[in-house]
């Protein structure tokens, strides 16, 4: 079950019209064709011209329990990886970029974004949460931003003359999204005070972005290495050795065990707080 799609033309933001749904059942989604006051991690905003993308939120409604209360910011990585995976339908090799980005190639094609309803859950009884995305579907050359791409720049859209008339490219790829993150959902709060992130955790290992590369986040410059196990990202940062001198006594030098470095989902906001 994917649950209700509402279709609407214009709303200041996907995240905005969710949180008004006190009752709205688990995985109700928000779809709009134009956001006027989209928004992305941090405050950013998020900016796309009417149709040119798939711009959605999904509540998610979790049973109100400690231990999924303190792993909420798995939600987000479910969320980038559900996209990454409906992505891949369309052909795309697609990857997830800590903390909430899908990327092909390096260039940004999805942002997903995590947003907890306190004032929701209170007054449910039951953790509320929403996981919207921001997804690149019909734009190319000067309407992408500076290291972005789409499905069209991809040329993994059908061309026009075998489409058809009524053909929602964007809409399909919504209904592999859902599909794909009603799966994840359901594997990771099917025991809720024991949430399963093993698998979430090495299914991002395996769809990484920028493993091996050198990249500065939260403050910290190091080499992509791996999701740890609470969803944090891992890096290396090499150290000069202990000693270049041969002590009488070793055959060897010392040699200093690279740091390891890690960032984790509370120090890069992955996951929102909304009091409604």
């Amino acid at each position: 079950m994917t649950g209700l799609v509402d279709h609407r033309r214009s709303v200041t933001s996907t995240q905005d019209v969710l949180r008004t749904l006190a009752r709205a059942p688990h995985l109700t989604t928000i779809r709009a064709d134009v956001q006027t006051q989209g928004r992305g991690r941090l405050g950013r905003t998020w900016e796309s011209g009417a149709g040119r993308s798939l711009l959605a939120s999904t509540l998610v409604v979790l049973p109100a329990v400690p231990a999924l209360r303190e792993r909420g910011g798995f939600l987000t990585l479910i969320g980038a990886l559900s996209m990454r995976a409906a992505f891949a339908d369309f052909g795309a090799p697609a990857k997830v970029k800590f903390p909430n980005d899908v990327v092909i190639r390096g260039r940004k094609i999805c942002g997903v974004l995590g947003e907890f309803y306190a004032d929701m859950s209170a007054a449910r009884g039951e953790l509320s949460a929403a996981i919207g995305v921001g997804a690149n579907v019909f734009q190319e050359g000067d309407e992408l931003f500076e290291g972005a791409t789409s499905l069209a720049a991809e040329g993994l859209l059908p061309a026009e003359d075998l489409r058809p008339d009524d053909a929602d490219p964007a809409g399909i790829l919504l209904d592999r999204y859902l599909a794909e993150l009603a799966a994840r959902v359901e594997a990771f709060a099917a025991d809720p005070n024991a949430p399963a992130t093993a698998p979430i955790i090495a299914e991002l290992n395996v769809h990484l972005a920028q493993r091996g590369q050198q990249v500065s986040v939260a403050g910290r410059t190091g080499v992509v290495d791996e999701i740890g196990p609470h969803g944090e990202l891992i890096l290396t940062a090499a150290t000069a050795p202990a000693s270049t001198s041969v002590p009488a006594s070793s055959a060897r030098p010392e040699v200093a065990t690279p740091a390891r470095i890690r960032v984790y989902p509370h120090e890069v906001a992955m996951f929102a707080e909304h009091n409604c």
